[in-house]
């Protein structure tokens, strides 16, 4: 009877699942399910029907088919080819160790059982999950609040090295980025920002984006700082997006709990009326 619910669980997978041979990062739409099995005693026939411990694990993928029998066929090993499938029985899978794995948009939850992959299916579990790593994503502004300081602060400095200015310290930029205003900060409130603006400038001539000319005593941007600024503003025009998309996500989930609440409601006490 396991098996039996077992190899029901696993049709029900492949059956909601399209499946992708591969998985790359450039592609974010996947929901592919790929199931492997392990017998937990491994044994293969010898001489007159013997029976030996195997050497290595025999792993089994099984074939993504939904509207064929469940095949299952044994993963290849390095130079070896195509493995031909064989039928899955419920024997095959009385005592194995399964590793199911969904790849679903940007997430990957590893099952160790086929029912509860497909309860976490039926019960929409694998999409929550999606949309807390989505979520999380959308929450990590904070992690490229460095990032958007450090693309400011050497704009600035480029800006000013083009206009030839020379003694471009911590001082002149933080007064280019907060204008007259600066001035008017509480002395505690504006010794802290002008530590913050040195650490960051700091840290750009650390990675070379910035150098100090000890003659003119100044900073300078080096050749780098172009092509760090292309790739700073790509990561943060990237986010920008997908903090959009989070966004509209939410609201359209909203709207579908509103209206599922609304419904249920009209069912149950509309059929009491």
């Amino acid at each position: 009877m396991r098996q039996r619910i077992q190899m029901n669980a696993l049709r029900y997978l492949l059956k909601k699942e399209t499946h992708a041979s591969t998985i790359t990062s450039e592609v974010s739409n996947y929901d592919t399910y790929w199931i492997y099995f392990t017998p937990k005693e491994q044994s293969s026939e010898g001489e007159e029907g013997e029976t030996q411990e195997s050497a290595d694990p025999v792993k089994m993928l099984v074939e993504p088919e939904a509207d064929k029998p469940l095949r299952a066929r044994r993963v290849r090993k390095l130079n070896e080819g195509r493995q031909k499938p064989k039928a899955i029985t419920t024997a095959m899978i009385k005592a194995v160790e399964f590793e199911i794995r969904h790849f679903y948009g940007e997430t990957e939850t590893t099952y160790t059982s086929p029912v509860v992959a497909a309860l976490s299916r039926f019960l929409r579990i694998h999409w929550l999950l999606w949309f807390w790593h989505r979520f999380s994503k959308a929450n990590a502004s904070r992690k490229t609040k460095f990032l958007r300081e450090r693309k400011t602060v050497l704009e600035v400095i480029v800006r000013l090295d083009d206009e030839r200015q020379s003694g471009i310290n911590s001082l002149s930029v933080a007064r280019e980025i907060r204008g007259p205003d600066l001035f008017l900060l509480p002395s505690e409130v504006k010794a802290r920002y002008f530590r913050h603006i040195h650490r960051i400038i700091d840290s750009l001539a650390f990675t070379q984006e910035i150098e100090y000319d000890k003659n003119r005593k100044t900073y300078t941007p080096t050749g780098k700082s172009m092509a760090s600024l292309l790739e700073w503003e790509k990561e943060l025009r990237i986010h920008r997006s997908q903090v959009r998309r989070e966004r509209m996500i939410v609201c359209l989930t909203l709207v579908i709990a509103l209206g599922t609440t609304v419904q249920a409601y009209q069912a149950i006490f509309g059929s009491a009326l």
